[in-house]
């Protein structure tokens, strides 16, 4: 984009670039003899002349003159011509002025002389429209209403209103129209692609969402650590379960080896259970004893498996650990066993109570209960 407010500098850039044309966004520009002239803002949707463009127009104005006037409106504002006056001023050729009808439209004007003229390409003409319409879209209003939808015009509407540096890659004949649509389709499919992940960041991971809001993080660098950590919490539920599972079936076979135990304990005669268990099980008598108390205790540790996910027979042993008086034992175990099914069976029975004060003081007073 031409930013200088000379038309000495303008010239230099143009002549520096050898393969594109040039886009300016001045609205005031220096003449050598430092004069000011007013150009229309919608003119710097289009582009000037290449390098050799402006050659051969500066060598055709030494020889002839200006052929054709540079048009301005009544209030002197620059309405078609300022490749020619730039030429002018390198040819040392005094420019001539043409004041439009008062009566006329510059927009029009500027279409009219710019925008259709010969040398720019269809798709060069349909973007400068489409671009004059962003800018000036009550005077074309009317015209876009009538426009069918699948035309060089329509789809350069919507380059131009996705982002006006496509329009002037187009303008410029960097991109054609076709080009420049496909970019916008790939740019609004990685948008989409990027609101959908940075939904579900926010969803999964809001902590780490919160880093991306706040410019500390990517949000490929987030989606990167949230695949790592999910793929870690993800091992780790495994081998909890594994481990959970593994515990489970050790009480199995603990109770089952209790069972087999103590039917062979009650096949042999008084004196010669030690003997036996010694010469052909393999475990010490503590080790037997604990399987034999967890098999005659079946109901109770099955409950409370249902509760405790990682029982381990240890655990197990614990829970059947005689109270004070070894009378209460029983007792104290079918005690236990109540309040395990009791509170497993809480919240069926309050979901039954449809009075509200009534199921809180319920739930209460069983809450109390099983504490102990």
């Amino acid at each position: 984009m031409i930013k200088l407010s000379t038309f000495a500098g303008i010239a230099a850039r143009i002549f520096a670039n050898e393969t594109h044309c040039e886009l300016m966004t001045a609205t005031e520009v220096r003449t050598a003899k430092g004069e000011i002239v007013k150009i229309h803002p919608s003119l710097n949707i289009i582009p000037l002349m290449d390098k050799d463009e402006m050659t051969g127009l500066v060598k055709d104005i030494k020889r002839n003159g200006l052929r054709r006037p540079v048009v301005v409106h009544a209030d002197g504002v620059l309405i078609d011509g300022r490749c020619r006056l730039i030429a002018c001023e390198l040819a040392g050729v005094p420019p001539r002025f043409e004041t439009m009808p008062e009566d006329a439209d510059p927009l029009d004007w500027i279409c009219a002389l710019n925008i259709e003229r010969q040398s720019y390409s269809k798709a060069q003409v349909a973007m400068g429209q489409a671009l004059l319409e962003l800018r000036y879209p009550e005077h074309f209003e009317k015209e876009e209403e009538e426009e069918p939808g699948d035309t060089l015009l329509a789809r350069a509407r919507i380059v131009a209103r996705y982002s006006k540096a496509l329009a002037e890659e187009v303008m410029n004949e960097r991109f054609n129209i076709g080009e420049a649509l496909e970019q916008v389709k790939r740019e609004e499919n990685a948008a989409s692609t990027t609101k959908a992940k940075a939904v579900q960041l926010r969803r999964l991971a809001p902590a780490l969402a919160d880093r991306v809001r706040d410019g500390e993080l990517s949000l490929d660098d987030a989606l990167a650590r949230f695949e790592v950590l999910d793929d870690l919490a993800g091992r780790i539920r495994a081998e909890h379960q594994g481990a959970c599972a593994a515990a489970k079936r050790s009480i199995e076979h603990a109770m089952a080896a209790g069972d087999l135990l103590n039917e062979a304990k009650d096949r042999l005669v008084h004196g010669q259970w030690g003997p036996w268990l010694e010469a052909n099980c393999e475990m010490s008598a503590r080790t037997a004893r604990r399987y034999m108390n967890l098999a005659s205790n079946r109901d109770f540790i099955e409950a409370k498996m249902a509760t405790v996910a990682d029982l381990t027979i240890r655990g197990a042993d614990k829970l059947l650990a005689a109270p004070a008086d070894e009378d209460d034992a029983p007792a104290a175990r079918g005690q236990e066993l109540e309040r395990t099914v009791i509170a497993k069976a809480l919240p069926l029975i309050l979901q039954r109570i449809t009075d509200e004060s009534e199921r809180a003081d319920f739930e209460s007073r069983v809450k109390q209960y099983l504490k102990g």
